[in-house]
């Protein structure tokens, strides 16, 4: 099963039509969904996911997420983490 913080945290996205009113799409990329290398799954904390960036790939017609992983605020895994998804919510 997976820890707390795992399933409750991950990466949000927001979409707008103008760029001044947002809406919360909600969690797009739960924690509890991430392996990192190797395979393992998150600590009893979760992992720290940050600064993702969304492209479209024209060829494949996916969303590609890329975005910096984490084991722990201790900044020892430097790893970059990649999802694809057929919307860009995920």
């Amino acid at each position: 099963e997976s820890p707390p913080a795992a399933r409750s945290h991950g990466i949000a996205c927001y979409s707008s039509v103008d760029l001044e009113r947002w809406r919360n799409e909600g969690i797009v990329l739960h924690n509890s969904d991430v392996r990192g290398l190797g395979g393992e799954v998150a600590s009893s904390s979760g992992w720290v996911m940050e600064r993702p960036k969304v492209l479209f790939n024209a060829r494949t017609g996916l969303f590609v997420m890329w975005f910096h992983l984490e084991r722990s605020r201790s900044y020892s895994l430097n790893a970059a983490g990649v999802a694809t998804s057929s919307t860009p919510c995920g």
